[in-house]
């Protein structure tokens, strides 16, 4: 709600309207039902920590828009703290959620937004996070009890390549709609 509303200046009924075939398709077109329903029940730390990415995306598509006021102190603490949490977080929703941030933050500098700099030490926050959880000594213990087990870097690696291998097979048809939809209601509105 806050990405349509605060960031691309729609209507709630429109916010509405974007959200829900979204979550519709989440739920919808996985590639495996089966395997969406175990780590939805299964994986709460999985979903919960996504949804606290998702909301430190909001927290910097709230501070791209334009005014200063004490809300945006708020957010900027919220971000800070949320960043901390991502970054220790699961190696699968930090990493999304890091890829985004990275995102938003070389818009930020592109378009010389004037929170480029907060992005920008959000961001290496958060990276730091991750990078420490990582190489903690608990991580290390927890791997090698796994037995043979693909490094964290490698892992990261090979993520980045299985998805430019599968994102035509995961891209279907009512996604790209979708896409292009929302898109068009973005650049009609001329707002973000």
């Amino acid at each position: 709600m806050v990405i349509f509303v605060k960031g691309f200046g729609t209507t709630r009924a429109q916010a509405l309207i974007g959200t829900i075939p979204c979550i519709l398709y989440q739920v919808l077109l996985t590639p495996c039902p089966v395997e969406a329903y175990y780590w939805m029940c299964g994986a709460t730390l999985y979903t919960s920590m996504f949804a606290v990415g998702v909301m430190g995306i909001a927290c910097m598509v709230l501070l791209l828009k334009k005014g200063e006021n004490e809300k945006r102190r708020l957010v900027k603490a919220e971000l800070l703290i949320l960043a901390f949490m991502i970054g220790g977080s699961n190696y699968i929703s930090g990493l999304f959620t890091l890829a985004i941030f990275i995102c938003i933050t070389l818009y930020a500098w592109y378009t010389k937004h004037k929170e480029r700099i907060w992005f920008s030490v959000v961001t290496l926050f958060a990276i730091g996070c991750m990078l420490l959880s990582i190489f903690s000594p608990g991580a290390a213990k927890r791997q090698s009890t796994v037995g043979e087990s693909t490094p964290a870097f490698e892992a990261i690696l090979q993520s980045f390549v299985e998805a430019y291998k599968y994102i035509s097979v995961w891209t279907l048809l009512p996604v790209i709609l979708l896409l292009l939809a929302l898109l068009n209601n973005a650049t009609s509105l001329n707002k973000f």
